[in-house]
């Protein structure tokens, strides 16, 4: 079992190779001129599970074909180059598809929970295509609209997204607070 300063000094060189595959990220869309006019459309940024890329559709930007678990070329290129600097870090992924709140239409056979897990695990296989190797998925979850990114829009572009969360390794735990 790893001491308190140790954990500290895990997380903190995992915070700061989560900072350079950010960085690389970032640098690698401007560096292919046909991937730059999507840099607007990528989000990235630390949170509790780990380091997380969403690729989110702005309003004449989308991912995906509406309706449709095939991304579009430049979508499959983008998360290409997600894959070669996370293919850096051994850290498992988690893989998740969001849609925005329309609904499909009666009779479609399909719903948001079919395409969302569809846009998730495209996602998947793009990943592994750059380089990640498939025992590196932790999880390929489909969330229809029930994370929106802009809860008071349900029908916004910007609901639809792929989130791609390169987990921690290390768990850092607060110390208890002190008491009088």
């Amino acid at each position: 079992m790893k001491e308190g300063g140790e954990k500290l000094q895990d997380a903190q060189k995992e915070a700061r190779q989560f900072q350079q595959a950010a960085t690389e990220i970032r640098q690698a869309i401007q560096s292919v001129p046909e991937l730059e006019p999507l840099a607007q459309n990528l989000m990235i940024d630390q949170t509790p599970e780990g380091l997380r890329i969403q690729i989110v559709d702005q309003d004449r930007v989308s991912m995906f074909p509406g309706g449709s678990g095939q991304m579009y070329p430049q979508t499959r290129q983008l998360v290409m180059q997600v894959a070669k600097a996370l293919a850096k870090l051994p850290n498992k992924l988690s893989i998740s598809g969001h849609t925005d709140g329309i609904p499909f239409t009666s009779g479609a056979g399909r719903d948001n929970w079919d395409l969302s897990t569809e846009r998730a695990n495209a996602t998947r296989r793009a990943l592994i295509a750059g380089g990640i190797p498939e025992e590196r998925v932790q999880d390929v979850i489909g969330r229809a609209d029930r994370d929106l990114l802009v809860p008071d829009q349900p029908g916004s572009p910007r609901n639809r997204r792929i989130s791609m969360v390169l987990l921690r390794e290390s768990k850092t735990t607060t110390a208890p607070a002190a008491t009088n």
